[in-house]
């Protein structure tokens, strides 16, 4: 399997553009959810940067663990202790040239779910393939964002 062609990105390449689910081109839902795997894959790549971008400078990490903190990820603060879900709250996700599909809430694979367990987001040249990205509280900032609707 070859490596995604993005810079510093360690994600094995998806399709023939040699890019991995994270940073391959998107279309609409319809379209992305007959690529096989396309949609679930993407969702567990993200839990997984995001778990490396929160753990990658060891001297600034939060005081609970990776597993942990994938485990609040992926079911939010449902059988958590309290002070998981304040301290996830508090890190700062930078998320870098992502290109986000579109989706649908009922899928057990929505990555809304996993971005809503986070406290703050900055968007580095990402784009969305979607109409509307309600975070709830969530603090974002964007830069450089491209997309096809309102975000």
């Amino acid at each position: 399997m070859t490596t995604c062609s993005v810079r510093d990105c360690e994600f094995d390449a998806y399709n023939d553009e040699g890019k991995c689910t994270l940073h391959c081109e998107k279309s609409d839902y319809a379209v992305d959810f007959r690529k096989q795997g396309l949609l679930h894959q993407f969702y567990r790549e993200l839990i997984d940067y995001i778990v490396k971008e929160t753990f990658k400078v060891e001297d600034e990490s939060p005081v609970f663990n990776p597993e942990a903190f994938r485990e609040y990820l992926e079911v939010g603060e449902m059988g958590l202790t309290q002070d998981i879900a304040e301290q996830a709250k508090k890190t700062f996700t930078v998320m870098q040239d992502i290109v986000f599909p579109d989706r649908k809430g009922r899928d057990y694979f929505d990555y809304i779910k996993v971005l809503k367990n986070l406290g703050n987001i900055h968007f580095d040249n990402c784009e969305f393939n979607l109409t509307e990205l309600n975070l709830g509280d969530v603090n974002c900032s964007y830069q450089v964002i491209k997309g096809v609707g309102v975000i």
